[in-house]
């Protein structure tokens, strides 16, 4: 029976070939020497280059033989070599270059996810973290999506959480100072407080008038059903409106073209 190879194209395995289709993707530059390829369903992946046979080398170095006679290895992990270097990719950003351990140890701190893609540096392909078998499937499925946080990121979270806190409590203290007795703009404290009574007035203009004098508070009601207050109203003001041959004459003169402060109540 012809032995079953498989290769890594594009971050997944493709395949199954035999050797002689292997090596005319060797001849044909689809299999590179850093290409992983792996021997059956369940053998390990190892680089191209240390298939006896596939490419022209001056020291073989005999990792995966085309051979019958040769067993599957059954660990899950790739052949290393001292020294060699990994990077891994999240999304569009790289991290590294670690070493085998840690490659390993940034997916314990979760880093890296059933997405990441990994490769050997310098100039290795990038391929699924899931094939490769560097780093264990279970732990890769834990993990969430997301890019690695340092400890500067998480003081510096912290940090912020704190400022947020800071500042509502800073402005819930504000705002009850702001609404103490003779802290506050009177109109809040009317609105906040009690209503004005209003009086109905004879007028093509004003529908009724009302008076706060402890807040300095004059009330005016429209024919058009529109009600405003104008703060810091002296007390002779309002007597004056009242007591006016028109009301609405009186009310542009001596209210609304003296500049008083106001707000819409409705």
């Amino acid at each position: 029976m012809a032995i079953q190879l498989f290769y890594q194209s594009g971050g997944r395995p493709s395949g199954p070939v035999d050797s002689k289709e292997l090596r005319r993707l060797a001849e044909a530059g689809i299999v590179t020497p850093n290409t992983l390829v792996r021997k059956g369903a369940s053998g390990r992946w190892v680089r191209a280059e240390n298939v006896r046979g596939l490419f022209q080398r001056s020291t073989p170095a005999p990792s995966l033989s085309l051979g019958a006679s040769t067993p599957v290895p059954q660990s899950g992990e790739l052949v290393k070599e001292e020294g060699e270097k990994w990077s891994f990719k999240n999304g569009e950003k790289e991290f590294g270059p670690y070493d085998i351990e840690g490659l390993r140890d940034a997916a314990e701190k979760r880093w890296m996810d059933v997405n990441t893609l990994i490769r050997q540096e310098p100039d290795g392909e990038w391929i699924s973290a899931l094939t490769t078998g560097l780093i264990p499937t279970s732990l890769l499925r834990r993990n969430t999506p997301g890019t690695p946080w340092s400890a500067k990121h998480l003081l510096l979270g912290f940090l912020g959480l704190f400022l947020i806190a800071f500042a509502g409590a800073v402005a819930r203290d504000l705002t009850r100072s702001f609404l103490r007795d003779g802290h506050s703009p009177p109109g809040v404290r009317q609105i906040l407080k009690h209503a004005i009574e209003r009086t109905a007035v004879r007028s093509s203009a004003l529908r009724s008038v009302g008076y706060d004098q402890e807040q300095q508070v004059l009330e005016i009601e429209f024919t058009n059903g529109a009600v405003y207050q104008y703060f810091d109203v002296p007390v002779e003001v309002y007597r004056g409106l009242m007591a006016a041959e028109s009301h609405g004459r009186y009310f542009n003169q001596a209210v609304r073209n003296a500049g008083y402060r106001y707000q819409r109540m409705n």
